[in-house]
This record gives C-alpha cells, structure tokens and sequence, in this order.
C-alpha cells in the first residue's frame, strides 16, 4: 500500500466531504456521505424534484384551487418572483455542476487516471465516485473490494427511500393545498403564508398537519385573543365612564361651608357665606346674593 498511502497524501489538500449530486447518465457526485451513489443514477433531479416539492407551500407554486383566479398585479408579482428563483436554481445549478466537473478532473489528474483498489483506469466521473467510494469504505474499516457490492446496495436503498419519502411528501402539499382551497375559497392563500403570525403558529406543523387544520387552530388562537382584547378594552372604558362620573358628581357638589352642613338653604346668605363661596356658586346664587346684600348694614 506504499503507493496508496503516497496518493492519500497527495489528495490531502482536497476540500471536505461534500454532499453527493448526480449528474443524468453519465456524471455523478464525488464526495460526501449521501445515500446514492450508483452510477448512471438520476438522483440529483429526483432529489431536486423532492426539494422543489417541498417548497411547494412555501413558493405559492402549483397547487392554485380551480375557479379561483388571482388579481393580475398579484399574478404579474408572483411570476416574476417565480422567474427570479428560477434563474437563481439555474445558476446555481450551472456553477454547481462547474464545481464538480472540475474536482473530477483534478482527482483523476492526481491519481493518474489509475484506481488505488483496484488498479483499473479511470475515465469519467462514475469511475472516480466507485473510487471516492471505496475510500470512504476503507475509512469505516471495511473491506474497498470484497465488502463494496454489498456497501453500494445499502446505499442505493437507502437512495431510493429518500427519493419516495419526497414523492409522498409532494403528493402531500398538492392534494394539502387543493383540500384548503375548498374549505376555504375566499382566504389569500399566499396572502396567509406570508403573514409572520401564522408563520409562527404554523411552524414545526406544516407537513405534519392538514394545512385546514392548522388554520382552524389560528383563527381559534386568534379569536381568544381578540375576545381577551375586547374584553380589557371595556374594561378600560368602564373605569374611564366611572372617573367621569365620579368628576361630574364632583363638580356638581356643592361646599357645606356655603350654605350650612345639614341645614336647609337659609333665605339669604350673609357676608361670610358669600365669601366662602366659589366662583361657580357665587355665579350660580347671583340673585339670591344680590337680594341678600340689601339687607346687609
């Protein structure tokens, strides 16, 4: 293993495990731990698949109930968001795929095109994944030869779970999305996904729960809460129509020191009453006073 070890040393300054990606037929990822690495497997687009079905609630895309149709400056703003996050999974995809080439082309570079295990030529990016294979294999301590036939069927079942787990999760969100339609027509789908308070109500359930389901639990979590905030805010206008009152009574009393406590109005007022009087009382008693004052020596 002398050689070996000499181009384990030299594929040293290679970056980390990266995750796995297929390319259709012939070009295949080269790095990292994901379930599929068969040659030829077309899991990078079933996986891409999957993944866009899953953001199928969060995008708006698909899934739009029949005989509802949206406003067109709302349909004009959501193509061109689609568009955008096309173009951006386009080029994303482009320069992933530039990435890989390029890493294929610099292992099979350093190796001198020749597998360590098995000492057959490497042409493509299939030979170097059964090659990146093995060498993850010698790293668990199994067997890069005997034990890869049995090591790549596990792989590939494992593959092909992963990629029927994000079929039924996509039939999950169009059949979710076509149920809410239904029950209820007149609610902005979009509208509700993109609001932050049912973002976080609904977070952790979406998925899990029918989407119906989670906004029923909502609008009753909502509702509670307004009927709370109704019921503080009469509380308040009570409290105020109190203090009001309270101040009204107060303003309408009248000082015992005018007129006497206990005592009937007196006939007239004397000098000393007149001057313990308020404004408003004296104003309120003028003629009294007036009619009062001439019988003042």
């Amino acid at each position: 293993m002398g050689e070996q070890e000499n181009i384990m040393v030299a594929e040293g300054a290679e970056p980390a495990a990266e995750e796995q990606k297929h390319e259709t037929g012939t070009e295949t990822a080269v790095e990292g731990d994901s379930p599929s690495e068969n040659p030829g497997d077309n899991s990078s687009e079933d996986e891409g698949t999957g993944a866009e079905a899953s953001a199928t609630f969060e995008d708006g895309a698909g899934g739009k109930g029949e005989g509802k149709e949206d406003k067109p400056d709302h349909r004009t703003a959501e193509n061109a968001e689609n568009a955008r996050r096309r173009r951006e999974r386009e080029e994303n995809d482009r320069m992933e795929k530039a990435r890989r080439e390029a890493r294929v082309e610099a292992i099979l570079e350093t190796l001198g095109g020749v597998n360590p295990y098995t000492q057959e030529p490497m042409k493509d990016a299939s030979d170097v994944e059964i090659y990146e294979t093995m060498k993850k294999m010698e790293a668990k301590g199994l067997d890069p030869v005997k034990d890869y036939p049995k090591y790549r069927a596990e792989q590939d079942r494992q593959a092909e779970a992963g990629r029927q787990a994000a079929r039924e999760q996509a039939d999950f969100f169009a059949r979710d999305r076509e149920a809410f339609v239904q029950k209820y027509p007149d609610v902005d789908l979009e509208g509700l996904i993109a609001d932050a308070d049912f973002a976080d109500y609904a977070e952790g359930k979406v998925g899990k729960k029918p989407l119906a389901e989670i906004y029923a639990g909502y609008l009753k979590l909502t509702e509670k809460q307004g009927a709370k905030a109704r019921e503080s805010a009469r509380a308040e206008v009570s409290a105020a129509e109190q203090r009001a009152a309270q101040a009204l009574a107060n303003a309408k009393a009248t000082p015992g020191s005018a007129v006497g406590e206990g005592s009937a109005e007196p006939e007239y007022f004397t000098p000393e009453q007149v001057k313990a009087m308020s404004k408003s009382e004296i104003a309120r008693n003028l003629e009294k006073i007036q009619e009062s004052m001439r019988k003042w020596k």
